[in-house]
This record gives C-alpha cells, structure tokens and sequence, in this order.
C-alpha cells in the first residue's frame, strides 16, 4: 500500500477517508510464456484482459464507500512476467470506519485500522502476505491531515476464523496524533478570557445593579454556547471527555463569580438592616438618657 492522501477524518462519523495505491503480486502458471531476452523482463498487458484473469477477491471489512479511479483513464495497470507472476496495481479511494477514543479529546491519539480480508477463499486456497520485496506501507508527502499528524503506519496479520472458515486478512494501522493549534486559539484561550471578563464584576460596585447583572449573565451564556460548539462535532458517546472536564470547570468559574454578586447583596442588605437598628436602638438610648437628666433637673429646682 502506497499512501497518497489521508483524509478528511470525521469526528462526528467516525470515518477516515483515504486514497492509496494498492499493488497485489501473486503466481499463476497458466499465464508463463517462454521469451527469447535474457532478461526477464515483464510485459504489459491491456486493462481490456482483466476480467479474463484470476485476481484476488480482496474487500475492505471496514469499508463504508470505496472506488477505483477513472480518470482520464482507468488507473489500473498488469504486469506479467514469464513465469506467471503478475503484478496488479490500482488507485482506491475508501472511506473506512475508525473507532476512536474521545475520552484525551483534544489531546487524543487515534489508531485507525485498515483490514483487507479475502471475501471467499479460506485460507486453505488463498493466503495473503506483505510482500518481502518492496515495504508493505509507504506514505507519499502528499499524505497531509489538516488536524492530525500522520506519525506511523504498521501492518499486522488479521486472519479470523468464523463459522464458514478461516480467512486471511491484512491490516495497516494508521496513528494519528491531533494537532492543538486550532483549539488553542477557538476554545483554550477565549474560554480563559470569558472567565477573566466574569471576574471584572468584583470591581463593579454592588450598587451598580444593571452592570452586575450584565457581567455575570453575559459570561455565563458565552460559555455556555461556546461548550455547546466545542460538543457539536463529536458524537453522543457516553464517557466523558477533556474537552467536557475543561468547559464545565469555566461554567463552574463563571458561574460562582455570578452567585458572588447574590451572596454580597445578601450581606449588603443584613449589614444595612443591623446598622438601622444598632442606630434606633442608640438613639431610643438616648432619648431615655436625655429624659432622666431633665427628671433629675426638674426635682433638684
């Protein structure tokens, strides 16, 4: 397999999309034909033949939509040499379904396989193996993911047994490491401001009722909208992710520096009330202290 592009992989799907060159050699001896060179030098033989000869029923277990290319022209060639081996390459395009675990999301690394199994020769007529003459996975510089960094490709054998027989099977797993850089700049860093802007309003006086209440309100909904978002494009799953660790850890910061502005109205208010009182009380004081004086005043004439 020859990697030519990779992408795009969708969250919300699940799904990697990736177009290769998909080279398969094996040996027929009814194909050998005798030459004259000394040199055993391959020939090449019309797409027209193709479906006059044995190939490989090769599918993809995990493929959702694949197709050959037909521009300009088929993209397919045959070889044959002398003794039967022939060599049959092809371009593909599949989109493949890539179980992914959100819970580091978007810190997550992702391992996304690619299985080819034969459809329905047991391994008792048919065994597939990478080839020992060229590398079994290549990546071309034209493999590029916006979001992701491509960092390996390995191949492991995938044979399964089921109830109608063991069949052979290939795989090549792609890793793929998520790059930071848009959520840093789309959710880290505003999130971050939101909850700094949300902090303003303990220099607000508590008087100032609109402004208060402006503040606080405002931050709360933005985070709010801006977790819902972030939530948009990844799908339903049932755990939790980072992504939803560090949203609601901003709502809880948001929204405690909302409850303070309640929390200091509430003792504004008793403090008002208590000040009033200690002052009826003071001045009752002394109104009685007043009266005595002159009672004292009056019997003393």
């Amino acid at each position: 397999m020859l990697l030519n592009s990779v992408g795009p992989v969708s969250n919300l799907e699940m799904e990697l999309t990736s177009s290769f060159y998909l080279r398969q050699e094996w040996l027929d001896p009814r194909l050998s034909f005798q030459t004259s060179k000394e040199v055993d030098e391959p020939i090449s033989i019309s797409i027209e033949y193709l479906p006059l000869l044995w190939k490989p029923d090769l599918f993809f277990t995990l493929g959702l939509t694949s197709y050959r290319h037909d521009s300009t022209t088929p993209n397919v060639f045959l070889r044959l040499w002398s003794n039967g081996t022939v060599l049959y390459s092809q371009r593909i395009t599949s989109t493949m379904k890539c179980q992914m675990d959100l819970s580091n999301f978007p810190h997550d690394i992702q391992h996304c396989r690619s299985p080819m199994m034969s459809y329905s020769y047991t391994t008792k007529d048919l065994v597939f193996e990478w080839s020992s003459k060229r590398k079994a996975t290549s990546v071309l510089p034209s493999a590029y993911l916006a979001e992701f960094v491509l960092s390996s490709v390995s191949v492991v054998d995938c044979t399964e047994t089921f109830a109608t027989g063991t069949f052979t099977c290939l795989e090549s797993v792609l890793t793929l490491e998520r790059q930071m850089g848009f959520y840093m700049t789309q959710t880290y860093i505003p999130s971050i401001l939101i909850v700094m802007l949300s902090w303003a309003a303990f220099w607000i006086d508590h008087e100032a009722v609109p402004a208060r209440i402006s503040v606080g309100l405002l931050t709360v909904l933005t985070i709010t909208t801006q977790s819902s978002g972030a939530r948009s494009e990844l799908p339903r799953v049932s755990y939790i992710k980072a992504i939803d660790v560090w949203m609601s850890a901003n709502l809880v910061f948001v929204f405690a520096a909302y409850m303070e502005y309640a929390v200091v109205t509430i003792t504004s208010r008793r403090y008002k009330r208590n000040l009033r009182n200690s002052g009826e009380v003071s001045a009752h004081a002394g109104n009685n202290i007043t009266k005595r004086i002159n009672m004292r005043c009056d019997n003393k004439q």
